[in-house]
């Protein structure tokens, strides 16, 4: 069965499901510029390395009042041939295998309003959440010119401090721009953690080894599985799996699977 790796995350108490591969990151949310007109379901839009990012509010979509920019928030930023789409979350879940399966239509009138959101939902479990696309949410911005412009105001918020947070947002985003301009791909190499994809940047990855032998070390917490001797260097072995909010691994039998050597500047492990 043919499983696709699925970010989920929460908005207004609704989960919410975009394959992996349409997602080109995670943002803390910066200050966003009203564009005049926007309509309530567009929070704003923002600069990333002198590209203008819509901000998707999905509020109207699930028959809710707009709530305004809170600081815990996030942007989910899609990649898609028009261009990168922000979408506001309250929360990033983690990753999720999807199957064609587990996809059911969403029953709406023709006219709902929902059908703009999205046409399918996903089973996950005893939840059922909404599948995002980005072929499906951007004719929601077809008819609003979104161009950049000089900030005219903040998006809805709560208090001068979170303006002024999102303010600190922005003015980090464009110092990494001038640090980093590069449309070069980032490399990485993708491991499986109970049954899960996650990256690690390829700079720090030293090697991949099957250690034979994994020594205990006493009076250490759980996370630290032991050491090894690695061509006569001692490494420290340590799970990340309570790190990542998932199941620890059985404590009968020895430690099984691969070890990933990262070479940190002050530190191996």
């Amino acid at each position: 069965m043919d499983q696709k790796p699925h970010l989920t995350f929460r908005f207004q108490n609704t989960l919410f499901a975009v394959a992996a591969a349409e997602v080109r990151g995670v943002l803390a949310v910066p200050e966003l510029t009203v564009v005049p007109g926007q309509p309530a379901y567009i929070s704003g839009v923002f600069n990333l390395r002198g590209v203008t990012v819509p901000v998707l509010n999905l509020s109207e979509q699930l028959g809710r009042c707009p709530t305004g920019v809170q600081p815990a928030d996030c942007v989910m930023l899609l990649n898609g041939s028009r261009g990168p789409l922000g979408i506001l979350a309250n929360e990033v879940l983690d990753v999720k295998l999807i199957s064609a399966a587990d996809l059911v239509p969403v029953h709406a009138a023709a006219d709902s309003i929902a059908l703009r959101l999205a046409t399918r939902m996903a089973k996950l479990g005893a939840q059922i959440a909404w599948l995002l696309q980005y072929g499906e949410l951007w004719p929601l911005l077809a008819e609003h010119q979104l161009a950049a412009a000089a900030p005219l105001g903040f998006a809805p918020t709560k208090g001068l401090n979170t303006a002024a947070v999102q303010q600190q947002r922005t003015a980090a985003l464009l110092r990494q721009a001038g640090a980093v301009i590069s449309s070069k791909p980032l490399a990485f190499a993708v491991v499986t953690i109970e049954h899960a994809y996650y990256g690690l940047d390829l700079d720090l990855v030293h090697e991949l080894c099957e250690p034979a032998n994994i020594a205990p070390v006493p009076c250490c917490p759980p996370y630290i599985v032991g050491n090894i001797n690695l061509r006569g260097e001692i490494l420290t072995v340590l799970d990340i799996r309570s790190a990542l909010r998932l199941p620890a691994a059985a404590s009968d039998g020895a430690p099984s699977g691969s070890v990933v050597v990262a070479k940190l500047p002050e530190l191996t492990a």
